[in-house]
């Protein structure tokens, strides 16, 4: 009987990311396509919105245009049917006689403007679920945006959900919170405004996640039973995964979570664990550990429901879509990143040829996108002086951890 609460708990989980999930994508289906390509559209060709077809991200907007432009394509597509709502992420790939064309470059062509010379060709982008098309659809077809008005929501939300944690923190946890504010200074002038700010691909997952934390705290989740708290976990991770491009988002959110459960550790104490022994010899471990595994196991749930629904609705084996899902991911391994990054070496400043394997390539190109990217509005010595605050601000919450363990030893005794 002890293990069928925790298997009911997984399986409400599950089903209520499900639910989530499908009914945004199925919601998006709804929306008459031709308004919002025809919104769309006209917000280009009158320059109140443009995407550059530049293999780089504009630090001051947070636009990333290769991957928001895909997500324009995706959106206006118009399959509309059932199985291509959940299975599938299709777009036009308009590139003429260049195969390594950016998306951006035609994209008026893709949306149903003026044609030109060259092949069309459809593609599927099936590997992630595309939350934020789904999510633009739903707000330019039904809400009634303009795509200007969208982009600038966004970045005004993720000030405001921001802001909103902090305060939430504060007044949850009194003094235990002020840890929390370099990571919330971090997430402002760093990792979410400048790199993220008004894409309508990336700024969604963050968003969300962040509001997901910020219920967290204001409706006393940290204070209910461990299952239920995994199933909130498990909900946060899967509705994390819908909305995730691999740009951060996910792991953003799964590190914030980490975060305040720790936060409710010092200020609550940590939770009864009576086994294994480990484990209750470890509990804010075990706490840490059990934000993480819910989390994960949200994400990951969502990963193979997006295959087995391929797999089932579209009539082809479970094994076939694993393989073709497999296939696509290992153009990104270390053995092809040469030829999967080849746009992005055009951005170094020094010739690309001189590194000798593609590791270093890529560390060398990370290591500058990251002085220039990380904090673009304080500098390189703002920046060093805010990591070693926020450092300084990680070492603080051990030494409350590791306080309140003590005293919640001498109350046990």
């Amino acid at each position: 009987m002890d293990i069928i609460k925790p298997v009911l708990c997984v399986v409400l989980a599950f089903f209520l990311t499900a639910t989530v999930v499908l009914s945004l994508q199925l919601l998006s289906a709804r929306v008459d396509n031709a308004r919002v390509t025809t919104s769309i559209r006209d917000d280009l060709r009158s320059g109140a919105v443009a995407f550059p077809p530049f293999w780089d991200r504009d630090l001051r907007t947070g636009i990333d245009t290769w991957t928001d432009c895909l997500v324009l394509s995706i959106a206006t597509f118009g399959q509309k049917d059932l199985i291509s709502a959940v299975t599938r992420s299709n777009f036009l790939k308009y590139s003429g006689t260049d195969t390594n064309a950016h998306v951006c470059e035609h994209l008026d062509a893709e949306l149903g403007g003026t044609p030109i010379q060259g092949e069309t060709e459809v593609s599927d982008y099936w590997r992630y679920w595309w939350g934020s098309a789904a999510l633009l659809n739903i707000a330019i077809g039904i809400d009634d945006l303009t795509l200007p008005t969208y982009q600038t929501a966004l970045k005004a939300l993720t000030y405001a959900a921001i802001f909103l944690m902090a305060c939430t923190a504060l007044v949850r946890y009194r003094r235990a919170a002020w840890p929390l504010l370099p990571v919330a200074v971090a997430l402002t002038f760093g990792f979410a405004i400048p790199l993220f700010g008004q894409s309508i691909a990336d700024a969604p997952g963050l968003i969300i996640g962040i509001m997901l934390a910020t219920v967290y705290m204001a409706a006393e989740v940290d204070r209910a039973a461990l299952r239920w708290q995994f199933v909130y976990f498990f909900v946060a991770g899967g509705i994390g995964f819908y909305f995730d491009l691999l740009n951060g988002d996910l792991l953003a959110s799964l590190i914030l979570f980490a975060l305040l459960r720790l936060l409710s550790t010092v200020v609550f104490g940590p939770p009864k664990i009576l086994w294994p022994a480990l484990l209750a010899r470890l509990p804010t471990t075990a706490a840490v550990g059990h934000t993480m595994a819910g989390y994960v196991a949200g994400a990951v749930s969502m990963a193979i429901f997006r295959i087995a629904l391929r797999a089932f609705l579209t009539g082809q084996s479970l094994f076939a879509v694993l393989s073709e899902w497999h296939a696509e991911l290992s153009k990104f391994a270390s053995s092809n990143w040469p030829e999967s990054q080849r746009h992005l070496f055009q951005q170094l400043p020094v010739d690309p040829s001189v590194y000798t394997t593609p590791l270093i390539r890529v560390f060398r190109h990370t290591y500058y996108d990251l002085e220039v990217a990380t904090f673009p509005y304080i500098g390189r010595y703002g920046t060093g002086l805010h990591l070693w605050t926020l450092r300084a601000s990680l070492r603080r919450y051990g030494h409350l951890v590791a306080i309140a363990a003590r005293k919640n030893g001498k109350r046990a005794k």
